[in-house]
């Protein structure tokens, strides 16, 4: 398939005080085009801006649907990273002891 379809279920602890997006990214070895080690990646608003992070309820449960791209990808091993951010600051917001999390490692051939 030319593209990695990735299903997002989010139960907050509360509110943000903002609205946050939210990045799906397909992490390798570096691309040789971009310089990064992205290879694909869909960020946006929750739902597509249906719902915003600063109104969610702590008692719901939000799903949310990315897709990426991976026409373009080579075969080989990837990471599956996912995380929020401001995007009036570009600021991301921490998770554990990084700006990210690891969804899946996974193997493209």
């Amino acid at each position: 398939n030319s593209s990695l379809t990735v299903w997002l279920y989010w139960r907050p602890l509360n509110n943000s005080q903002n609205p946050l997006k939210v990045f799906v990214h397909l992490i390798g070895t570096v691309n040789p085009v971009s310089g990064s080690l992205i290879w694909s990646q869909d960020d946006h608003y929750p739902q597509d801006g249906r719902s915003a992070t600063h109104t969610w309820s702590t008692a719901t449960i939000y799903r949310d649907v990315y897709s990426l791209a991976l026409a373009a990808v080579p075969a080989g091993s990837y990471s599956v990273a996912i995380g929020f951010y401001d995007p009036s600051t570009n600021q991301r917001l921490p998770v554990s002891d990084s700006d990210s999390y690891v969804l899946k490692n996974i193997a493209l051939k």
